[in-house]
This record gives structure tokens, sequence and C-alpha cells, in this order.
């Protein structure tokens, strides 16, 4: 007698079809998380961009400006700038829209902004159904992160 070794082409063919079935029924999700990663990741660089700008005022009790790299277009990235010396840049991001000021952002030495509080409004080019994200800075200077709780990222409100 002999002994047979491996899998029959049957067998091979409808573990590949079990598996084709569960990959187009798991994909759209994995999208929609990759987009909502993207978004809460460029929200948190700009969370992050703002605390290194205020507490580098407060350091050096100067003046620190975040500085968009193309005027009030925020996603083609932004710099942290010290007077003449770059602190940190971001790069551009691709898909995701920022709404925010049409100027730099400035800290005072004392880590107070100037001028009024200022929101950022961060949101998915691709996939509107995903949740914005919202990032307020006060007048005090503080910073913080919050998720679209209308679930209505076309409006351009955090509420």
């Amino acid at each position: 007698m002999r002994l047979r070794r491996g899998f029959t082409v049957i067998e091979m063919l409808m573990t590949v079809t079990l598996l084709a079935v569960l990959v187009a029924l798991g994909a759209p999700n994995l999208r929609n998380l990759v987009i909502s990663q993207r978004v809460k990741t460029a929200a948190s660089d700009l969370h992050l961009s703002i605390s290194l700008a205020r507490s580098e005022a407060i350091k050096r009790n100067a003046a620190v400006d975040i500085v968009p790299v193309s005027t009030a277009d925020w996603s083609q990235g932004w710099s942290v700038k010290a007077g003449t010396s770059v602190l940190m840049t971001q790069d551009p991001y691709k898909n995701v829209a920022f709404t925010g000021p049409a100027a730099n952002v400035t800290y005072v030495g004392t880590g107070r902004m100037t001028g009024t509080a200022v929101l950022f409004f961060i949101h998915s080019t691709e996939a509107p159904a995903i949740a914005a994200r919202c990032v307020q800075i006060e007048p005090s200077g503080r910073p913080s992160v919050r998720v679209d709780g209308d679930g209505n990222s076309a409006d351009g409100v955090c509420g």
C-alpha cells in the first residue's frame, strides 16, 4: 500500500475560497481602521508640536511659532520655530484635511498664546463617515484633543 502525502486539489481550492471570502468580509473594516488611525495620528502629531512649542517658549522665555508650510493649508505640514532656528518639521499628510487658523500660532515666554483660542478640525478626505478630531488651544496655551461627537465630519464642528 502506498501512503499519500499533501493536499488534494479540491482541498486546496476550498481553503483558498474560504480565505478569499474571509478577506472580502474583513477588508472594508480594515480600510476604515487605517483611515481612522491616520486622522488620529495627524491630531496627535499636531498636539505634540503645540506642546513642544509651548514648553520651548517657557524654557527659552521667548516667542516660539508654529508655522504652516503653505499658508492656511496645515495638511502640507508645519514647522516649530524659535526665532530663526527650526525645532521641528512635520511632513505633509495624504488624504487628511486640516481646518485651522490662516496664520502662525505663536506662544510667548509665559506659555500663553498671542490672540484668542484656536481650533484645528482634522478629518479624512477619503471617508467622511470616519470621526474627525479637533485640537483646541485655549487662550492659556493648553492644547487638547477631542473626537467629533456629532459624527458629522462635514460640518467642521466638534460637538
